[in-house]
């Protein structure tokens, strides 16, 4: 196939093709007969609403990891206190 080459030829030597007519009744598709499964399937909405609770879950997940990692810090180091009114220094 490679060894052949194409011919370069002007399109006016080029003979005209009239292509059959298909009939209409071939270029409509044919309706769909019988039961269609709807069962599995799922909307955009309920997609975008189990992303939402899977977001709002890994974020609460999230928080609750944070609060439990930050811990109090003691010192042993005296802090100054505010005095109380009346008592002396």
């Amino acid at each position: 196939k490679k060894a052949q080459k194409k011919e370069v030829v002007p399109l006016s030597d080029t003979k005209e093709v009239e292509l059959d007519k298909v009939p209409e009744s071939e270029l409509k598709r044919s309706k769909v007969q019988g039961w269609v499964k709807t069962e599995g399937t799922k909307t955009q909405e309920e997609l975008e609403e189990e992303r939402r609770q899977a977001f709002k879950a890994t974020v609460a997940a999230r928080k609750a990891e944070a609060h439990t990692a930050t811990s109090t810090i003691k010192t042993t180091r005296q802090l100054p206190s505010i005095p109380k009114e009346g008592a002396e220094v």
